[in-house]
């Protein structure tokens, strides 16, 4: 049994290890895009997409480990769930034409990110924007309310 003792709340310890990961995740993703394309990109859904993308995948991981005890069990039980938060990468790819795959959360992310590479309207943009700040939100008071009661009351 672990002690956990942090002088901050429990939302600043949280935020702060989704923020570290987030940024981290936009850093290497930045580098790979201004390799790659250059400084013809539209930098703030980019921004943003990536962002929140990572915000998404670090709060999955901390779902995880809120469950897990060991290294290994921590790998085998993101698997599924990183496997998840991909499928729509299957549309994306032109796999599968499927709408109930844009209520993903990982999507509206995805699209800012699809977005800031070609010209399109406002409204797309705007729409995309529109559901990631309702499921980034969502997803953070569940893992929140699920770290706290099992690592931090534990």
């Amino acid at each position: 049994m672990a002690l956990f003792v942090t002088p901050v709340s429990h939302h600043t310890y949280l935020l702060s290890k989704i923020a570290a990961l987030s940024l981290l995740g936009w850093a290497c993703a930045s580098g790979m895009a201004l390799a790659l394309m250059g400084l013809d990109i539209a930098w703030v859904p980019f921004s943003i997409g990536i962002f929140m993308t990572c915000m998404i995948f670090s709060l999955a991981g901390i779902l995880v480990v809120s469950f897990t005890t060991e290294f290994l069990s921590f790998l085998l039980r993101s698997i599924p769930i990183m496997l998840l938060l991909s499928v729509p990468l299957l549309n994306y790819f032109e796999l599968t034409d499927s709408w109930i795959l844009s209520l993903s959360p990982i999507q509206g992310p995805l699209d800012l990110i699809i977005y800031s590479f070609r010209s399109v309207d406002a409204s797309p943009l705007l729409s995309a924007l529109v559901r990631t700040v309702i499921w980034v939100p969502i997803l953070y008071l569940g893992v929140y309310r699920i770290f706290v009661r099992r690592i931090v009351k534990s």
